[in-house]
């Protein structure tokens, strides 16, 4: 019985929400900034939101022709639109370097509340 505890416990803090390896915010999106063809950020976008934390001003996506990629800037468009709130989750060690004003961190997770 104990150690089918400790495996319940263990699986629930494994779990995304329990066991963030980042810096977590909720709110909703404020404004989307796609770097164009004429940039040397082509395809990167940058992602900010209505409220900051301290460890992450806004958010970026690298530019990456990727599923997750292409559906994590769909639902933060729909997001936009839809005035949803979101949780995104931003990587702090991972910071775009296309900014030196704003702690820009790299989009780990999305969710749309």
């Amino acid at each position: 019985m104990k150690s089918l505890k400790a495996l319940g416990l263990a699986l629930m803090l494994l779990s995304g929400d329990v066991l963030a390896l980042g810096d977590a915010n909720e709110s909703t999106v404020r404004y989307i900034e796609v770097f164009s063809s004429a940039s040397s950020r082509d395809g990167e976008v940058v992602v900010k939101l209505d409220a900051e934390t301290e460890s992450c001003h806004q958010y970026w996506i690298k530019s990456e022709e990727s599923v997750g990629q292409k559906n994590s800037v769909a639902s933060i468009l729909a997001s936009l639109h839809a005035k949803s709130t979101v949780r995104i989750v931003g990587d702090t060690d991972s910071l775009w370097s296309g900014s030196s004003a704003f702690k820009t961190c790299e989009i780990i997770s999305l969710r749309v509340l």
